[in-house]
C-alpha cells in the first residue's frame, strides 16, 4: 500500500512575490492584513518608499512600500 502524500511545510520566511496583487492599490488595514496573510508573514507594516531599509531585519516581516498618497508601490520581506 503506498504511503499517503506528504504535505509541504509552510514557508519559514515571508514571500513578498505573493503580494503583487496589491501594487497600485491604496493601502488600508484590510489590504495590509490580506497582504500579510498571502505572504505568510508574521507581521506587516507600511514604510514610505523614500525611507531607507530598517537595519533590524526580520525574515517574517512584510514591509509594504507606499507613496505619501498611500498608494502601494512595492513590498519586501525583512
Amino acid at each position: 500500500m503506498p504511503e499517503p502524500p506528504g504535505f509541504a511545510p509552510p514557508p519559514e520566511t515571508c514571500q513578498a512575490a505573493a503580494v503583487r496583487f496589491g501594487l497600485g492599490l491604496r493601502v488600508s488595514p484590510p489590504l495590509l492584513e490580506e497582504m500579510r496573510q498571502r505572504a505568510g508573514a508574521r507581521m506587516a507594516r507600511t514604510v514610505l518608499s523614500t525611507e531607507t531599509a530598517d537595519p533590524v531585519q526580520d525574515t517574517m516581516r512584510l514591509n509594504v512600500q507606499v507613496e505619501p498618497t498611500g498608494r502601494v508601490v512595492g513590498a519586501y520581506c525583512g
